[in-house]
């Protein structure tokens, strides 16, 4: 048989077997709850031609206008490292794991969430609001799926 007959019909193997290798991966661990609608892994990893990034930008807009203005604590971050989304907020541990918490926070060189320094995003905080509980004005903190339209701190 010709030897380029072989290296096309070996060359269609290969690219079968990655597609089929493809088709077999399974997720590393269940989905928190409020990605639990996604559809396919290529929602949140960016398909082919996407990154994880824009990803979640398309889905967290409020997020992506804060990079862009500089504005916020994603803004404060500066986009290099905002933009590392999965970095803070890792998914596939569970239907109740939290994506904003304590680990989040500290990446973000916010040791203390209750303690956090509004100043950093252009909000100083003074006079009674230094007396309020953060889930006075933050009333979605520490839901697991934040209502559509809704914000968490932001």
């Amino acid at each position: 048989m010709n030897p380029r007959v072989w290296l096309v019909v070996l060359a269609v193997a290969a690219v079968l077997a990655f597609v089929i290798a493809d088709l077999a991966r399974t997720s590393p661990g269940p989905l928190a709850a409020v990605h639990g609608a996604v559809a396919n892994c290529s929602d949140c990893h960016g398909g082919w031609f996407g990154t994880m990034t824009t990803a979640c930008l398309k889905c967290h807009e409020p997020i992506e206008q804060q990079i862009g203005a500089g504005a916020g604590l994603h803004g404060v971050l500066g986009r290099a490292r905002a933009e590392q989304c999965g970095t803070c907020h890792s998914d596939h541990h569970g239907e109740k794991f939290q994506l904003v918490n304590r680990r989040s926070f500290k990446l973000a060189d916010v040791p203390d969430p209750a303690a956090f320094d509004h100043t950093l995003i252009g909000f100083p905080m003074n006079g009674k609001h230094l007396q309020q509980e953060c889930s006075r004005c933050h009333t979605n903190a520490d839901l697991a799926r934040l209502p559509d339209g809704q914000t968490r701190f932001v």
